[in-house]
């Protein structure tokens, strides 16, 4: 009667251990798809980051030269030649 429980018990545990590496293997064929997704867009928003850095630093140069040409004018005599001014046509 002994040695039939104690097969009896071993099969359960088998049982439950193949029933927790089916869970665990089909889990993880669902999480690394969307690990592989995650990654691929965090590689994507790094490049974006940088484009961004590079467009502000862009925007910066022409704010300087900008508020540069402003100073460099003289009071307005008219709105048209202001602009003019501003843009260094003239």
């Amino acid at each position: 009667e002994f040695p039939k429980m104690e097969e009896k018990r071993r099969l359960n545990a088998a049982t439950v251990i193949t029933a927790g590496l089916f869970y665990y293997v089909t889990t993880a064929v669902e999480i690394l798809p969307n690990l592989e997704e995650k990654a691929a867009r965090a590689a994507e928003i790094k490049e974006l980051r940088k484009e961004i850095s590079e467009k502000d630093q862009i925007i910066s140069q022409l704010e300087s030269r900008l508020i540069k040409r402003i100073e460099k004018l003289e009071e307005p005599t008219g709105g048209f030649t202001w602009f003019i001014r501003l843009f260094g046509w003239k």
